[in-house]
């Protein structure tokens, strides 16, 4: 039978070990004004490269289990994180710029304030994270990605490209989906409530039981659109969007003559 001591030693001998497995060669994020492509590099000799097991910038952390980790205020900028499992860790206000999220694993982790830009993320799972006042922008690797029944109140999405990624059941209230890709979106029973699409393509989205109340679609297209009908759109802002008709012709809804701005429940004359 281990007596203590030796027990103690064991924990120290195996802390360590993993302590060793991790190595930061000083490869650090590094991104020019002048330049929308962030990379990893090491001052001294100009190398590019990434920090082995390194939990902080640019490191390889493919495959990591970190599930139910601590790590508020983590620099994971540059870190490659492919097909991590960050399961209920946290990770508030943490900084994911430049960061490959890439079949990631991150269910009912605490992302609150997190920024993440110039990211890549394709089929990471976010599904009942705490996403709220996350800052996501100006990456177009977004796609695929889940969210359902995540919190992503006051969250912002500017720029991204979100093709076919799920927010089912989530609440998104006041949240900025700005100029975004978001064909095939799904939103179906999500709060969107005060929510903003300006700018945004949604076609092929699907919005069955969705809560829009005052969410603001100006200059959004929506073509194609599944669950309107069901969606309720109460003081929804159309200004500007654009639709497909029944006939298959798009046409834009103007709000000229409604200077509020706030047309009637639904548009008229949209293909529902």
């Amino acid at each position: 039978m281990m007596n203590l001591r030796t027990f103690l030693c064991f924990v120290v001998f195996t802390a360590s070990s993993l302590t060793a497995m991790a190595e930061d060669l000083g490869y650090r994020y590094l991104q020019k004004e002048d330049d929308r492509q962030p990379y990893c590099q090491r001052e001294n000799d100009r190398d590019y490269g990434l920090n082995p097991g390194y939990w902080g910038q640019c490191g390889d952390l493919t495959g990591a289990n970190a599930t139910g980790a601590v790590m508020p205020n983590a620099d994971l900028r540059g870190a490659v994180l492919k097909g991590a499992d960050l399961s209920g860790a946290d990770l508030r206000y943490a900084k994911f710029d430049g960061a490959n999220l890439k079949d990631a694993k991150l269910v009912r982790t605490n992302l609150e304030a997190i920024s993440y830009r110039d990211g890549v993320m394709w089929g990471a799972d976010f599904t009942e994270a705490n996403l709220v006042n996350a800052k996501f922008s100006y990456s177009n690797g977004f796609s695929g990605t889940k969210f359902d029944r995540a919190k992503l109140d006051g969250a912002s999405f500017r720029y991204v490209n979100l093709i076919s990624s799920s927010f089912e059941s989530a609440s998104a209230i006041g949240a900025e989906f700005f100029r975004n890709a978001q064909g095939d979106a799904n939103f179906r029973s999500a709060n969107l409530t005060r929510a903003s699409f300006v700018g945004t393509t949604l076609d092929g989205a699907n919005f069955t039981n969705a809560i829009a109340i005052n969410a603001d679609f100006t200059d959004a297209r929506l073509y194609w659109i599944d669950g309107l009908k069901s969606a309720d759109l109460t003081g929804a802002i159309f200004c500007d969007a654009s639709f497909d008709s029944p006939s298959g012709a798009g046409f834009i809804y103007r709000c000229d003559a409604n200077p509020a701005g706030r047309p009637p429940h639904r548009p008229v004359g949209v293909a529902l």
